[in-house]
């Protein structure tokens, strides 16, 4: 989304990174976000050479260093650049607005689309794509242009194959 022109412009109507963001919300209702505090970022538990060790046997400081570096801290979306604030503020928000980081976890990317775009999303299984080089040309080719794309996969990708 980041990619495409204007479009963060409509998602976030005002920005000031002192004081918070304004986020459009869902269903096309205005929703107002005001973010002070830093995105959750990842689970309580990491796992290093000695195993899982729990958060709570740590300090801030090596916490802070590990979950908390840039881009990487957020728990589901990167930017390329470190730096960006925009993206955080914009999950945290997302967030927010189904209750919290565990609503939004699993689920479609299409449907995270109509929720932050009020757009209407397709769905098309790789395995049902006839011709891939026409599907190149006549859909991949135009991304940005016409439509956004979303692709999605993980632990569920059988889901709609039960044995």
């Amino acid at each position: 989304m980041g990619n495409k022109q204007g479009l963060i412009e409509k998602i976030c109507v005002a920005r000031n990174e002192k004081i918070g963001v304004t986020v459009n919300g869902s269903n096309a209702s205005w929703m107002t976000n005001f973010i002070f505090v830093p995105p959750i970022t990842t689970s309580l538990w990491r796992n290093d050479q000695s195993g899982m060790i729990s958060i709570e046997s740590i300090t801030e400081e090596e916490y802070r260093k590990v979950w908390q570096t840039g881009s990487r801290a957020l728990y589901f979306a990167q930017c390329a650049d470190e730096n960006e604030t925009w993206l955080p503020l914009l999950e945290k928000a997302y967030a927010k607005a189904h209750g919290d980081y565990s609503a939004i976890e699993g689920g479609f990317v299409g449907e995270a689309l109509e929720d932050l775009t009020g757009g209407v999303t397709s769905d098309v299984l790789t395995s049902n794509i006839l011709d891939k080089d026409r599907f190149w040309k006549k859909e991949l080719m135009h991304v940005n242009q016409e439509f956004l794309f979303g692709c999605g996969t993980g632990i569920f990708a059988n889901w709609l194959e039960p044995e």
